[in-house]
């Protein structure tokens, strides 16, 4: 209980992870830092995964300026339970490799998690058609802020699964050239983004390009609502 853990620095090549924390429920504070990660020769590779066995308030995990390469893995970040931690400024490359039976990658996963930050990050993939790629994914997981992230030649820039993502704040994200730019699944509900007031700008920030650079045909998709004309 209450103990520091720093993982900083490193130079890191590996198969399956690159860093792998599992169960710190009560650790006071936990940093990972500028390392240099590649992962490559796994379907399940992860470059930093982040495992709780339940989510606990009184975790604290930050995984910031991080430079993660990803070939036919599973994600450049993964999080699992995490609780109010912190994920920011890191760089993710999702390289497509060579195998004709490649696994779906993200570079930020979340699942099953609450009240996280994810801000200011960078994914970048090689082919807006290439739907196994997505940017950042958000899977049950309550209360979180998404802010100030890019994507770019992506399949979903920004994808989001199931009821139990309410409270999820989405603000000023790019939201470059790929397959579908923001995606909400059937199931998906992430709550209504808050109203500014005027005389403020009554908008929160968000870069869509132009329609030409989505393969889908739309920048953003809720197949959770019905009619269309709603949104």
């Amino acid at each position: 209980d209450n103990l520091v853990t720093g993982v900083n620095g490193n130079e890191i090549n590996a198969r399956h992870h690159g860093i792998y924390l599992f169960d710190n429920y009560g650790g006071l504070y936990q940093n990972f830092e500028s390392n240099r990660i590649t992962i490559d020769g796994e379907k399940s590779g992860v470059g930093i995964l982040a495992q709780e066995l339940k989510t606990a308030s009184s975790f604290n995990c930050t995984i910031v300026s991080n430079q993660i390469d990803v070939t036919n893995g599973k994600a450049g970040i993964e999080m699992i339970n995490l609780d109010k931690s912190t994920v920011s400024y890191n760089r993710i490359n999702l390289f497509p490799g060579t195998i004709s039976t490649a696994p779906t990658s993200n570079g930020i996963l979340v699942e099953a998690g609450q009240n996280n930050t994810v801000s200011c990050n960078d994914v970048l993939g090689f082919g807006d058609d290439d739907t196994l790629r997505n940017g950042y994914k958000v899977s049950q997981s309550l209360g979180n802020k998404l802010l100030c992230n890019s994507s770019d030649s992506i399949g979903y820039a920004y994808l989001f699964e199931g009821a139990g993502c309410t409270g999820t704040l989405f603000k000023g994200n790019y939201i470059g050239k790929s397959y579908s730019g923001l995606y909400l699944n059937s199931a998906a509900i992430i709550g209504q983004q808050p109203v500014i007031q005027l005389p403020l700008l009554a908008y929160h920030g968000n870069v869509w390009e132009d329609s030409s650079r989505y393969s889908s045909g739309f920048g953003a998709v809720n197949l959770n609502e019905f009619p269309p004309i709603n949104l």
